[in-house]
């Protein structure tokens, strides 16, 4: 098939390795940078014999689509003209995008189906009781349904569709609307009552289920009494379980599954601007009716480890969406306390600042004035293509690093921003009848490690990654009788390194239960007797490096992690051989390797050697890992491997530990067990204050989960923290369930 391929002029130095994805697809092209009109693009095509179109050319895709069409949404798309149309992206994007060569080579494969027909799509309102009754009998005969909710700002479900596949290979599409705009669609109370049931009905059939980013529609049907029974499949999470890296939403999986791609998700918010109903019906139809498409291909195209990967991950939305209505209860008046002690840090890192710079109006929340300040007034040298001025947190830790009086301002504009979106994220949320909500997403890292975000209530915030320390957590208590328990994976990522690399002092260091790990590691690298390691050197240094040095860390990113500030102090302590501070964290890492050589001389090849071979890592537990990329050129790559490997092995263990203690803890105890949250490598519960010890003890018997790497059998051995009865989580006490406690 001979291909006119329409692109942008910035394109023109790419199209050298558009040629051989052409010829594996059998395809030829003509290439033009002119801009065209429909008709001209036909013609033009015509005029070269052309069969299809291939069109990376942004102002040709305006002419054809409209004013608000942009190739990073239609990317994908198929447009039906007499000489069909496939939309790209800018070819630039196989030379600087991991994944975008791939992309690329999918697209073009749409090629083989250019001339099948489009697959038909209309939809059925309901909107008589009859209508409703009649498509409740015939969706219990399908094969598989799938559903996809529209909700708005007042926590309603606005409308919900429907669409299944029957025995004989048939599709149907329906729409049960509710809320039309703000406005009820059944005045009458009967029939809302009717549409409400009807809705139940469906969703609770025993037909499976499919739902894309199925999370987020169970979490509001469960407050409607309709959650779906037999939820078996989630296209977004199977995805994800095939290529972590790539983009998740809805219409970029239907960009890879369905050859008649056409972007459709603008629509809703133009229909609502229209005030076009049946618009805003057609596009909720339209989510259903692709995610059902998705889940049909997928089926037939992906991978075995995908599925594997699935199996372990899919159950936990489940613990997941029971955190998401648990949450936890706010102390109201310690919270007021704790955030007028931010404002006052805030405020006292900002008079600092002020006196400083001389300026009683300087406003560390300006870039354009942090820039004026640091390198107009004060003279710092900028760093080479720093973004935004050079005032974000990765350039300024670099600009630190020029002077201590430099790393002195620099810490309190950091201090001063710390504690502003402290304050913004974590002080002055939304609460719920006094509750702090939020949700885990079991797929949301490439790592398989839950990300966390507010409640999909429009409310509450993200839980992961709440600042050490009592700001926060001694104002999140448990509720009236119960007590606060977390259960931590004691030095997780850490012994999963140790073990993956098979590194012997390593090991040794890490199991022995007489000594702290990272003073054993001061001791190695500083030759500090273990008596004398300082917490300033065990916790400002030691804990960084072992990290940073773990994870093929650079001197900078190691500055900023540990901070400038505590680098010069760290220096001095240990009187290092060097004076600078860039120098001092190269030694740092250097030395790292002395008694721990085996994990940059066997870890880091193995690792690299094994993408270069197949682009895949398997953990010891079976995970599988797809990596885009040249492993061999880009350093980025090569980190994201190495850190993947101990934090997948680590978090799938957690994993493993969240789910047996909500299924064999949490769903039996009827209430008295309750389940907050999975929380980086550890899971925190609320229990009834006379069952702590025997909880614990079930938790420390369901947590141990030994793990066989290289030969050996690691065990993370489980550590507890508990509150006080109705105590806080910031209040905790170190907790052994084997020794009787007076609590």
């Amino acid at each position: 098939m001979r291909l006119l391929v329409n692109h942008s002029t910035e394109d023109r130095p790419y199209l050298p390795s558009l040629i051989p994805l052409l010829k594996a697809e059998g395809l030829t092209g003509v290439a033009t940078s002119k801009i065209y009109t429909i008709g001209e693009l036909q013609d033009a095509a015509k005029k070269q014999r052309c069969q299809a179109v291939l069109l990376s050319n942004s102002s040709t895709l305006i002419n054809c689509l409209g004013e608000s069409a942009r190739l990073s949404n239609f990317r994908g798309t198929r447009i039906n003209y007499t000489i069909p149309v496939i939309v790209v992206n800018p070819m630039e994007h196989t030379h600087s995008v991991n994944h975008g060569r791939w992309l690329l080579a999918q697209d073009l494969e749409k090629f083989r189906h250019i001339r099948e027909a489009v697959q038909s799509f209309s939809f059925t309102v309901l909107e008589t009781p009859e209508q409703m009754q009649q498509v409740q009998l015939r969706l219990e005969t399908a094969i598989l349904i799938s559903l996809d909710i529209e909700t708005n700002d007042k926590l309603q479900i606005t409308c919900i569709s429907y669409a299944a596949i029957f025995n004989d290979s048939s599709t149907a599409c329906y729409i049960l609307p509710l809320v039309d705009f703000g406005e009820d669609h059944f005045t009458d109370d009967e029939m809302y009552a009717t549409a409400i049931t009807t809705m139940r009905r469906i969703n609770k059939s025993a037909i499976p289920k499919v739902a894309f980013n199925g999370q987020y529609d169970s979490t509001y049907l469960l407050t409607y009494d309709a959650e779906p029974v037999n939820f078996v499949c989630d296209p977004m999470v199977l995805s994800w379980c095939e290529y972590s890296e790539l983009p998740r939403s809805l219409d970029f999986v239907s960009s890879l599954c369905c050859y008649d791609y056409f972007y459709w998700k603008g629509e809703a918010e133009e229909a609502k601007q229209k005030g076009a109903i049946r618009e805003y019906w057609a596009y909720c139809a339209k989510d259903s009716w692709y995610t059902l498409r998705c889940a049909l291909h997928q089926m037939s195209t992906k991978p075995a480890y995908a599925y594997t990967n699935y199996s372990k991950i899919f159950h936990l939305i489940h613990p997941a969406i029971y955190c998401a209505f648990e949450g936890f209860r706010v102390d109201e008046a310690k919270r007021i306390e704790n955030r007028a002690k931010a404002v006052s840090v805030k405020l006292e890192a900002l008079n600092n600042l002020q006196t400083m710079s001389c300026d009683p109006e300087f406003n560390p929340g300006s870039w354009q004035q942090v820039a004026r300040f640091l390198y107009e007034t004060i003279g710092a040298s900028r760093v080479k293509g720093a973004p935004n001025a050079g005032t974000d947190e990765k350039t300024l830790n670099m600009v630190a690093i020029q002077h201590p009086l430099l790393a002195r301002i620099i810490d309190e504009i950091q201090t001063y921003r710390g504690q502003a979106k402290l304050i913004s994220t974590y002080f002055d949320f939304v609460q719920k009848q006094g509750r702090l909500l939020y949700s885990l997403d079991p797929s949301g890292t490439d790592t398989g490690r839950s990300a966390s975000q507010a409640s999909p209530f429009w409310l509450g915030t993200q839980i992961q990654n709440v600042p050490r320390g009592h700001d926060i957590k001694d104002w999140l208590v448990a509720d009236e009788g119960y007590t606060l328990c977390e259960a931590d994976k004691s030095k997780s990522e850490a012994r999963c390194v140790g073990y993956m690399a098979q590194c012997e002092a390593y090991i040794t260091a890490i199991e022995d239960k007489t000594k702290d790990f990272y003073k054993q590691v001061a001791t190695l690298l500083f030759g500090i007797p273990y008596a004398e390691v300082s917490d300033e050197i065990r916790n400002d240094v030691t804990k960084h490096i072992t990290h940073g040095a773990n994870y093929v860390m650079g001197p900078i990113p190691l500055i900023g992690r540990a901070t400038p500030k505590r680098l010069y102090s760290a220096m001095s302590n240990l009187k290092a051989p060097t004076k600078n501070l860039t120098e001092f964290a190269k030694w740092l890492l250097a030395i790292y390797h002395k008694p721990f050589h085996e994990i940059k001389q066997n870890w880091y090849p193995a690792t690299k050697l094994e993408i270069q071979r197949t682009h895949k890592l398997i953990s010891p537990l079976g995970w599988t890992r797809y990596f885009f990329g040249d492993i061999s050129k880009q350093h980025a790559v090569f980190r994201a491997a190495v850190a993947h490997g101990p934090q997948n092995l680590s978090v799938e263990l957690i994993n493993k530990a969240f789910w047996r203690v909500y299924r064999d803890l949490v769903i039996p105890s009827n209430g008295s067990v309750r389940l907050k949250a999975q929380v980086h490598d550890s899971i925190i519960i609320q229990c009834k204050g006379e069952q702590l010890r025997e909880v614990t003890m079930q938790m420390n018997k369901i947590m141990n989960i030994p793990c066989e790497v290289h030969g050996r059998v690691m065990r993370i051995p489980t550590e507890f923290k508990v509150s006080k009865i109705n105590g806080s989580w910031g209040e905790m006490d170190e907790y052994n369930p084997t020794i009787t406690h007076i609590h």
